[in-house]
């Protein structure tokens, strides 16, 4: 079962801000960002010799909860609270950092000598890292911070499919909705052609409009 993180949300945001403009914990950021949780680390996750960032990520996504950066269409709605990943590095370990909300972030190595500091989310390393995503509740079962229903991902709607369809009767009326009782837009003459979609178990075309055609009227061209 979950746990709050002894450090949880703001908690842990501001115990890595506090660390800003330290020399700290260089080459080491995923103890970094577990530690500002409280939330200990995750070892040698993948067993290839190192526990680093991208054990973290692993475990998170394997045992805790995480949104993938292909669900991420805008870096500044990243909630504050959660553990960035990377992955890649002159050695493959990844990196870790915390977001702080806006886009932000507090990372280690920010600057020369090992400098924590805070960097914009988007772009930071596109070199030579690439971005995994973030997580919420770690490998360990921690809870980093309670994820609201409009920062969870939403499943996209798949896109209708339009088709060109030509009018087969001798005058089809286009109507506001999929009933012989809703208002005529408009009348289309034999031959004409429009684009539109069928829904599978109606007897309607939706137009690009948003109109409605009965599909005994017209077929595809």
């Amino acid at each position: 079962m979950a746990t709050l993180a002894p450090f949880a949300g703001r908690k842990g945001v501001n115990r890595a801000k506090a660390y800003v403009g330290k020399y700290a914990y260089s080459g080491m950021c995923q103890a970094f960002s577990v530690t500002m949780f409280g939330t200990g680390g995750v070892g040698d996750w993948d067993g290839d010799g190192d526990a680093d960032a991208v054990d973290g990520w692993k475990k998170a996504k394997a045992r805790g909860k995480v949104r993938t950066a292909d669900q991420i269409r805008d870096f500044s709605k990243i909630p504050y609270g959660v553990i960035l990943y990377w992955s890649g590095g002159s050695r493959g370990y990844g990196h870790a950092a915390v977001s702080i909300g806006g886009g932000n972030m507090v990372t280690t190595d920010a600057g020369w000598g090992g400098l924590i500091g805070v960097r914009r989310i988007k772009g930071w390393w596109a070199g030579s890292h690439k971005f995994l995503g973030y997580a919420y509740q770690d490998g360990n079962g921690y809870v980093l911070r309670r994820i609201h229903a409009f920062e969870k991902a939403k499943p996209s709607k798949p896109r209708p499919k339009f088709s060109t369809y030509v009018v087969t009767a001798s005058l089809v009326n286009v109507r506001t909705g999929p009933s012989t009782k809703a208002p005529i837009v408009k009348r289309l003459k034999r031959g004409r052609r429009f684009r539109a979609y069928a829904v599978p178990g109606s007897d309607w075309l939706h137009t690009k409009r948003g109109h409605r055609i009965h599909k005994s009227y017209a077929r595809k061209a």
